[in-house]
């Protein structure tokens, strides 16, 4: 994604979102990144210049009931 910041990587279905927008830390390329969540279900990364993927794995969250 040529470090865009805020783009979006997936969208999750309704019953998987949060009930609030939320950012956690990953790393991307060695470097710290931000994963967003939002109510939406989007998830977007927020990331400096560096190419690359950014991380998901272990990354969790309270799902809300909608």
């Amino acid at each position: 994604m040529n470090g865009a910041v805020l783009a979006t990587i997936f969208t999750l279905p309704t019953g998987y979102r949060p009930t609030k927008d939320i950012c956690i830390s990953s790393n991307r390329n060695n470097a710290a990144a931000d994963v967003c969540i939002f109510t939406t279900g989007e998830i977007e990364q927020s990331a400096g210049l560096s190419t690359g993927g950014v991380l998901l794995d272990g990354l969790t969250f309270r799902a809300g009931t909608g």
